[in-house]
């Protein structure tokens, strides 16, 4: 794969590929789309995805198992539009500079066991089977621009 230089987008999603993220990825810093997403991998995200990955605009890993955190590397890909980390088991909180992401206006993150704290010019939220709250969190006040809120089962 060190030889595809030039390659902008990777998608294999559902083909229940498994193991950690795949680093000879991290080879790869012209891709823009990265999309992982129904395979089966697993891990802790903690490679420098932010410094990896300069010019990514979507990163896909919904339905996957990886774990812990979600990386701040990923607060540093400035051109990032779309972040779907559903699907996984994250469990630490939605890190508050997420604020850092200018171009972001797609996050999915439902079904994981995260905190709070998000990112105020959101369009988009689904936060489905995922939070431990007890009640709908004032912040979501906070997100001006939001125009699609989807709060389903234990926030």
């Amino acid at each position: 794969m060190s030889q595809l230089k030039n390659l902008t987008l990777f998608a294999v999603g559902a083909n229940l590929f498994s193991g950690p993220f795949p680093l000879p990825l991290c080879n790869l810093s012209s891709l823009k789309f990265v999309v992982l997403n129904f395979n089966n991998f697993h891990g802790d995200l903690r490679i420098d995805i932010g410094f990896v990955f300069p010019n990514l605009q979507a990163m896909v890993l919904g339905g996957n198992a990886f774990t812990a955190e979600i990386p701040a590397s990923q607060l540093n890909i400035s051109n990032l539009q779309v972040l779907d980390l559903a699907r996984n088991a994250f469990t630490e909180n939605i890190p508050f500079s997420f604020g850092n992401l200018h171009n972001l206006y797609r996050l999915h993150v439902f079904s994981n066991n995260l905190g709070s704290g998000t990112k105020d010019d959101l369009r988009f939220l689904t936060l489905l089977a995922n939070c431990s709250f007890g009640e709908i969190p004032s912040s979501l006040g906070n997100l001006s621009q939001l125009l699609y809120l989807h709060l389903e089962n234990k926030i």
